[in-house]
């Protein structure tokens, strides 16, 4: 089983671009990153979350980018399959950090407050560096 405790997390990149005026309807999209880097011993790691989420038409209207680090103490973690499931762990872990600092950057800018949707991950998701065609 993979247990994994969030010890750490910061916010590195935190980008907010509002020019929207008065439009009444807006149209937006989202996209996101992750990605997880283990010490050796699969003890530690370190995972990376980039959230982007902008207005469909007109990107330079509004934007809102936060990348998030986290940083776990892990156990359980033997093989690849395990990795897996450990990012789905991690992702479910740091999201809520990243879904409130959108929210407070949308508040901030007088914008009605925006709840980003958690992705639903499943290992089936996950391809692994090792994973990669070379």
């Amino acid at each position: 089983m993979v247990f994994l405790k969030l010890q750490q997390q910061a916010f590195r990149k935190i980008d907010m671009l509002v020019n929207v005026g008065t439009q009444p309807d807006m149209e937006l999209e989202s996209s996101f990153s992750f990605s997880m880097d283990y010490n050796d011993t699969n003890t530690q790691c370190v995972a990376r979350l980039n959230y982007d989420i902008h207005m469909k038409d007109a990107p330079e209207k509004l934007k809102a980018e936060v990348e998030c680090f986290g940083v776990y103490s892990c156990q359980g973690i033997e093989k690849e399959e395990d990795k897996k499931q450990a990012h789905v762990q991690a992702y479910q872990l740091l999201f809520p950090y990243v879904q409130g600092m959108i929210a407070h950057l949308m508040v901030s800018a007088g914008m009605p407050a925006l709840m980003v949707e958690m992705m639903q991950l499943s290992t089936d998701d996950i391809v692994l560096n090792s994973q990669l065609p070379q």
